[in-house]
C-alpha cells in the first residue's frame, strides 16, 4: 500500500494565537527598521557624491520609485522575519514535517541575509567607490537600465519564501493575503521619508547660487538680445560642475572656436558663460599647464573672420575682458611673493580649485614682461602658451 503524505493546512491555530500576532509585530517593526535605515544610507551615498564632484539629484519620479522600491524590500524582508516566527512553534508534528520546516527556516534566515548584504553591504560598498570616482556623471542609472530587475527583486523575495514554505504546508489563500498586506505596507512607509533630501540639495546648491545666477544671466541675455534659446540638456550640461559631459561640452566648444571656420554666436555665448564660472576642464596631471578654454590664437582667427560683424566682435572682445579678469585675480596673488608651487597649491585644491590651469600661466607673466592692459594681453599670452607647453617636462609635480 502506498503511503501518502498529507500536509496539514496553515492557519492561526496551527501557528498559534501568541506566536502569529508576536510574528506580526516583529515583522512590521523590522520592515520599518530596515526602511529607515535605507532611508540615511541613500542619502549619506548622494552626499559622498556631492563631496568632490556634483550632487546626484533624481528627477521626482525616479525618486519616488526608489521609494517604493526600498520600502517594498524592507517589508518583504519583514515578511521573511515574520515567517521565521511562525514556523518555529509546535513540535509535537510528525518527524519529517518538523526537518521540512527546519530546512524551510534555515533557507528563509538565508534569503534574509543575503538581500542584506547584497543591497546593503556589497551594494553600499561598490556605489561608494563609483559614486565618488572625479567626473562621475550618473553613468550607472538603475531606474533607466535596470527598472524590471528592481521591480523583480522584491517578487521574487516574496514568491521564494512561500515557495519553501509549501513544502511544509497547504497555504491556500495566505499568499494573497499576505501580498495584499505586504502592498498596503510598502505604500504607507514609501509616503514617510524621515529625511527630506531637499535638506541636502539645498545645502550644495546654494554654494553654487553665484553659477547658477551667471547662468540664468547669459540665458536670458542671449534669448532677449539675439533671440537664441539653448536647450534643455545643454542648460543641464552647464548647470553641473565637474562631470564627464560638462568636460565633453567644454572641450566641444574650445574645439569650435579652433576650427578655420566662423564660429556661431550661441557657441561664444556658451564660452563666455564656462569662462565666466572658470569650470573645470580637464582631470589630466598637467591640466592646468595648458588653457582649457578657447585659445588666445583661436580668439584672435575668429577676431578676423568675423571682422565685419560688429555684434559677434563684440561678445568675441568680452571673453578677452574675462580672460584678462581671470589673470587679475591670479596675479594678486603674487604680490605677497608666492613661489610657483605655493601659487599652484593655493589654486589647485579647495573651493578655488578650478583656478588651477592659471596659476602657471601668471608666473610666466610675472617674471617677464607684465602685460598691463588688455590690448596686449592676448598677445602675451599666446607667447606664454607657448613657453608653458615647452616647459611641461619641468614642472614640480611633488603636491
Amino acid at each position: 500500500m502506498l503511503f501518502t503524505y498529507k500536509k496539514p493546512s496553515l492557519s492561526i491555530k496551527e501557528i498559534g494565537n501568541q506566536r502569529f500576532y508576536l510574528g506580526t509585530c516583529v515583522g512590521i517593526i523590522v520592515a520599518i527598521s530596515i526602511w529607515m535605515f535605507s532611508c540615511v544610507t541613500r542619502e549619506s551615498l548622494r552626499y559622498v557624491t556631492g563631496i568632490d564632484g556634483d550632487l546626484i539629484v533624481p528627477e521626482p519620479i525616479e525618486y519616488q520609485f526608489y521609494n517604493y522600491f526600498f520600502a517594498s524590500i524592507s517589508s518583504v524582508l519583514g515578511f521573511v522575519i515574520c515567517l521565521l516566527f511562525w514556523l518555529g512553534g509546535k513540535k509535537n508534528r510528525s518527524r519529517k514535517n518538523n526537518r521540512k520546516i527546519a530546512m524551510a527556516r534555515a533557507m528563509l534566515m538565508f534569503t534574509f541575509w543575503l538581500m542584506i548584504s547584497l543591497i546593503y553591504r556589497f551594494g553600499t560598498s561598490l556605489t561608494i567607490s563609483l559614486y565618488s570616482s572625479r567626473g562621475y556623471d550618473n553613468s550607472l542609472n538603475m531606474y533607466e537600465d535596470f527598472l524590471w530587475l528592481l521591480f523583480m527583486i522584491p517578487f521574487v523575495i516574496f514568491m521564494q519564501s512561500w515557495y519553501l514554505v509549501r513544502f511544509s504546508f497547504r497555504i491556500r489563500k495566505w499568499i494573497f493575503i499576505s501580498f495584499i498586506s505586504c502592498t498596503a505596507l510598502t505604500s504607507i512607509i514609501a509616503q514617510a521619508n524621515p529625511i527630506d533630501p531637499e535638506i541636502i540639495n539645498n545645502a550644495y546648491f546654494s554654494e553654487l547660487e553665484e553659477e547658477f545666477e551667471n547662468i540664468n544671466t547669459m540665458i536670458n541675455y542671449a534669448e532677449n538680445n539675439y533671440s537664441i534659446k539653448f536647450s534643455d540638456k545643454t542648460i543641464k550640461t552647464l548647470k553641473k560642475k565637474q562631470t564627464e559631459s560638462s568636460m565633453n561640452q567644454i572641450s566641444a566648444v574650445k574645439c569650435s572656436f579652433d576650427s578655420d571656420k566662423p564660429v556661431s554666436l550661441d557657441t561664444i555665448l556658451l564660452q563666455q558663460v564656462i569662462t565666466t564660472n572658470v569650470k573645470i576642464a580637464t582631470y589630466n596631471v598637467s591640466y592646468h599647464f595648458t588653457w582649457p578654454y578657447a585659445t588666445p590664437a583661436a580668439l584672435k582667427k575668429q577676431l578676423k573672420l568675423h571682422k565685419n560683424n560688429k555684434l559677434v566682435t563684440k561678445e568675441l572682445n568680452k571673453i578677452v575682458e574675462q580672460y584678462w579678469g581671470l589673470y587679475k585675480s591670479c596675479y594678486a596673488c603674487l604680490e605677497i611673493k608666492m613661489s610657483p608651487l605655493e601659487l599652484r597649491k593655493k589654486y589647485f585644491f579647495g573651493r578655488n580649485g578650478q583656478h588651477g590651469h592659471l596659476s602657471q600661466m601668471v608666473w610666466h607673466f610675472y617674471k617677464s614682461d607684465i602685460p598691463t592692459s588688455k590690448e596686449n594681453f592676448i598677445e602675451r599670452l599666446t607667447l606664454v602658451e607657448k613657453e608653458l607647453k615647452a616647459d611641461v617636462g619641468d614642472c614640480d609635480e611633488s603636491y
